[in-house]
């Protein structure tokens, strides 16, 4: 390579150099030094219309709504009301009003599908529940 001419664009002047009769499929080793960087501001500016900086935004998004969601749903669970279900107490009593005595047998199947209560313990406290019905219907 030899240095050819010198050029001028815009407040800054750049070497060119030329070369020529290279052997095909010849790899040729260059360094280009001294070019002027960007400063923070463009550096800052360029981030922000990136593509980079649009899939951040996205994955944040989602990941917020995700959080809310959980927490919501935390939240829910939390603030549930105590009931005959939720107990340890296998004693309760229940209101002897019949439809009390349905709703607490129905919460008692909803805690045993979510996992949240034995299957032995579901079945002592739904077969004193449903004789606490029938006893109700026969004293009516």
């Amino acid at each position: 390579m030899t240095k050819s001419q010198i050029v001028t664009i815009g407040d800054s002047e750049y070497v060119q150099y030329d070369g020529a009769n290279y052997e095909r499929r010849a790899e040729l080793g260059l360094v280009i030094s001294g070019l002027p960087k960007p400063d923070l501001t463009s550096q800052i500016s360029d981030f922000f219309g990136s593509v980079q900086f649009r899939i951040a935004i996205v994955v944040s998004v989602a990941l917020g709504l995700a959080a809310a969601i959980a927490y919501v749903v935390l939240i829910a669970r939390r603030q549930r009301p105590v009931t005959v279900g939720d107990g340890a107490d296998l004693n309760v009593d229940v209101d002897p009003n019949r439809s009390a005595i349905v709703a607490a047998i129905a919460e008692l199947d909803e805690l045993r599908e979510l996992g949240k209560l034995a299957e032995d313990e579901y079945l002592i406290r739904r077969q004193r529940l449903v004789r606490q019905a029938i006893s109700t219907d026969d004293e009516s």
